[in-house]
């Protein structure tokens, strides 16, 4: 299991891991790329970008655990000054019949739906029995 994100004491948005797999951070904050560009890394374009961490990826190309927090940081910033986006999951009433019956069928009924982003950028779903550490919970509304 990859290791999440983390958060900051504070309570703040998530930011960036050199524990993150490559692949992760690029799906969750594409902005990265740019910076890791900047720093010589063209882990997008690397087969090894789903399997390294971003720390793993560093040392692959004789960076430092100073210069790996450099990185890490300017990263962050570049996060930190991006639009924030807005945290909406639309499910319409055909999904939610299907959710509900595979719900169902599954003994799941009374299960939190766990919406994720894997390496490759595409959404996953899974029951879960309740929130994980690192989800963000969003109330349920019908119409």
């Amino acid at each position: 299991m990859p290791v999440p994100p983390n958060i900051p004491a504070n309570g703040g948005e998530l930011c960036v891991s050199k524990h993150m797999r490559v692949q992760e951070l690029l799906a969750l904050f594409p902005q990265a790329a740019d910076v890791m560009q900047e720093y010589g890394l063209h882990c997008f374009a690397c087969d090894l970008g789903g399997m390294e961490t971003l720390e793993e990826g560093c040392q692959a190309h004789h960076m430092g655990g100073e210069e790996i927090d450099e990185l890490i940081d300017d990263i962050n910033t570049a996060i930190a000054e991006s639009p924030k986006r807005e945290w909406v999951l639309t499910i319409t009433p055909a999904a939610a019949e299907g959710i509900a019956a595979v719900a169902e069928a599954e003994r799941r009924k009374h299960q939190a739906l766990r919406v994720a982003v894997d390496a490759e950028g595409s959404f996953c779903l899974e029951f879960c029995e309740k929130p994980g550490e690192f989800d963000r919970v969003c109330s349920y509304c019908s119409n």
